[in-house]
């Protein structure tokens, strides 16, 4: 349910009320569980649909997406 219109502000606001080293620490375990589901994906699970700006999509498609937003 992300909208990018919306819900970027929307996490800007609820991390409001938290100190730099928090918003750091939650990034840090954030991306430490991306990186856990992502190494447990094998061949066909890069198939695997997940949800996107475009609907529901190939899960390499959204890693791909997310990677190009990162740059």
């Amino acid at each position: 349910h992300f909208d990018p219109a919306v819900s970027p502000l929307r996490k800007v606001e609820e991390a409001a009320h938290m100190s730099s080293a928090e918003v750091l620490d939650l990034l840090v375990a954030s991306n430490a569980e991306l990186i856990t589901s992502i190494e447990a994906l094998d061949g066909p699970g890069w198939s695997t649909l997940a949800e996107s700006p475009l609907g529901e999509v190939p899960i390499r498609l959204v890693m791909s997406h997310a990677l190009w937003d990162s740059w």
